[in-house]
């Protein structure tokens, strides 16, 4: 049997994950599929939109085996780094295929792209350029972008599946993987964009059409998580911060700081914040990011080492025949740590942290135990 993992947020899940999971089924007929969750914090620099356990019922009920956690800061990191991070861990519960879908489509484009990036010209130009516009107002992004369109005379993929497909393969290819990639074109008409919009806005009817019945069911009945909602307490902690309170923080510049901690200070909601601290150097996805990494202390260090577990957040029979034998750390209940090292156990006390901070926004009820059928 076969065992596809799936790094996903399913945030929520709608009706393009189901069809990926199909594609799964239709090129993989005797395979388990595993799906590796973003938990409470995901990649765009935001918190999810439903909290991390309704989610996994979601896809257990719309056909997953098993549904595991990619915890907390590896969550809501940058592409590299949460693609790196998702491939550790489906690597080291012994993954033999990783999904991926694509705007784009083409493997052949894909693999040549991750080549092209991770050659030794691209790197050594990317450095030098870095270093060139260090002081300019010119993004991370566009000092890559045009660095490789230099180079190779192409344009480099911009959509944001493409570009974490990339990244999937460069960590397949750094970290020496055995794993199988698997990628699924995207269809049009699936949009995780449009289903928050309609779950948030409780548009029924749109939601209807855009997420699977089962997907539906659970959407219907909970209320939506936003950012927006622990805008007091953000803008609280920069307020009376010093710009000495975030050395160190993941995702931020000394410059960066600098605009947080003022426009905290001229913002009188979050959303005034967020547009106060925008430049054109750094996204949106950066700014949110950062915030949220200065909220919760994720220091740069954090990163420096790969997940060292995850947690069981969903199940069926099949998902759980897959944990047996797994020696990388499974969390199946919460407080049983004794038995990690110290490294695991920090991991896992910062995810805690995290958590924390999430329930500030959530108004659902607490649910702190898999679903397991």
């Amino acid at each position: 049997m076969k065992k596809v993992g799936i790094i996903c947020e399913y945030n929520p899940f709608h009706s393009g994950h189901e069809y990926q999971i199909a594609q799964i089924r239709e090129h993989y007929p005797d395979s388990a599929v595993i799906a590796l969750m973003s938990g409470n914090y995901v990649q765009r620099g935001d918190i999810a939109v439903l909290p991390k356990y309704y989610r996994a019922r979601a896809a257990l009920l719309c056909g997953v085996d098993l549904v595991l956690e990619l915890p907390y800061p590896f969550s809501g990191a940058g592409a590299q780094i949460f693609a790196r991070a998702g491939v550790h861990i489906l690597d080291s519960i012994g993954t033999d295929v990783i999904c991926f879908g694509s705007e784009s489509g083409d493997v052949g484009m894909l693999k040549k792209q991750s080549e092209n990036i991770m050659s030794v010209d691209f790197e050594t130009e990317l450095r030098k350029a870095l270093t060139a516009f260090r002081n300019s107002s010119v993004s991370y992004a566009a000092v890559r972008s045009g660095v490789y369109e230099k180079l190779f005379n192409s344009p480099i993929l911009q959509q944001p599946n493409d570009i974490l497909a990339v990244e999937y393969l460069i960590a397949l290819k750094k970290s020496s993987s055995a794993m199988e990639p698997f990628v699924v074109g995207r269809k049009s008409g699936f949009s995780a964009t449009a289903a928050r919009k309609a779950y948030i806005d409780r548009n029924y009817d749109v939601l209807r059409t855009l997420v699977p019945e089962k997907s539906f069911e659970i959407l219907k009945d909970t209320k939506p998580v936003k950012l927006e909602s622990m805008e007091k307490a953000i803008l609280a902690r920069f307020r009376t911060a010093r710009k000495n309170d975030f050395d160190g923080i993941c995702d931020s510049t000394p410059d960066m700081i600098n605009r947080m901690l003022e426009s905290a200070r001229l913002s009188s909601d979050i959303t005034d914040f967020f547009r106060l601290c925008a430049t054109k150097k750094y996204t949106n996805a950066r700014i949110r990011r950062a915030a949220i990494s200065c909220m919760l202390g994720t220091q740069r260090e954090m990163l420096a080492l790969p997940p060292l577990f995850t947690r069981l957040l969903a199940a069926n029979k099949t998902g759980r025949r897959l944990l047996e034998g797994t020696a990388f750390p499974v969390m199946l209940r919460e407080g049983r740590r004794g038995a990690y090292d110290s490294d695991v156990r920090k991991q896992m006390e910062f995810a805690d942290k995290a958590e924390l901070f999430f329930e500030l926004a959530d108004e659902n009820a607490r649910i702190k135990r898999p679903l397991v059928i």
